[in-house]
């Protein structure tokens, strides 16, 4: 196992001395400075969601939570306003109970799920 290695080694130890080392001309830090100042770009910090996208989801939130509060849900029958596929959907649901843990990863969820195109969308943008 060592053999090889050893080998490898001498080769290119032979490859470097025969190469020898060349000298940098004397303005070489100055040239790569320059191309590396020159090739600097200046990108300004954009958030990912517009001024006009929060101003929509502050709309849509204020919008149903004043709708909530004046209408509520207890006061809502909707299976009676909605033709649903099944016939008696609160009988279907009756035994299933949610609790605080599966109703947070729900939402976690659908938020992660939510956010999906926009990043996506976000980082197309990023690379042209």
């Amino acid at each position: 196992m060592e053999k090889p290695y050893n080998t490898d080694e001498q080769y290119l130890r032979d490859l470097i001395q025969e190469g020898g080392l060349q000298k940098p001309s004397v303005d070489f830090s100055s040239k790569v400075m320059a191309s590396i100042q020159d090739s600097k770009e200046h990108v300004a910090a954009k958030p990912l969601i517009s001024v006009t996208g929060w101003m929509v989801l502050t709309f849509i939130f204020l919008v149903s939570s004043a709708l909530l509060y004046f209408y509520p849900i207890e006061n809502r029958s909707f299976t009676n306003t909605i033709a649903w596929p099944w016939s008696n959907f609160q009988e279907v649901f009756s035994g299933f109970e949610m609790t605080n843990e599966l109703m947070y990863a729900c939402i976690f969820v659908s938020l992660f799920l939510i956010q999906i195109p926009f990043i996506k969308r976000f980082l197309e943008r990023q690379r042209t």
